[in-house]
């Protein structure tokens, strides 16, 4: 699946909340397709892109090097995505690993 990051956060540490228990989260931020609407009522033209944190994607942070190639990339820009069955959710995807489509950033 190839579609367009706006960015990746990646969040690690210990909860305050329930006895410190450690923690790890990786989210890709992706550009949706707006969506037209039309009801009894109304109706919505519309044209471009919104980007909507409900539509951020899982990322896999066990996987080797990913959060580093995550974080090594320029962004926005296009990425295929390989994705698997989320562990806690298997109706939801989890990303396990990217190919960017642009070169990593300088420094």
């Amino acid at each position: 699946m190839k579609i367009e990051i706006t960015g990746f956060s990646h969040s690690k540490g210990t909860s305050d909340k329930g006895r410190g228990k450690p923690y790890e989260m990786g989210r890709l931020f992706r550009l949706n397709s707006i969506r037209a609407w039309k009801n009894d009522f109304g109706e919505s033209k519309v044209a471009g892109f919104s980007a909507d944190e409900r539509a951020a994607l899982d990322i896999d942070c066990s996987r080797a090097g990913l959060v580093n190639k995550l974080l090594s990339c320029s962004y926005p820009q296009s990425m295929e995505l390989i994705v698997e069955p989320h562990p806690d959710d298997p109706m939801r995807n989890i990303v396990v690993d990217v190919n960017p489509s642009v070169m990593p950033k300088n420094g």
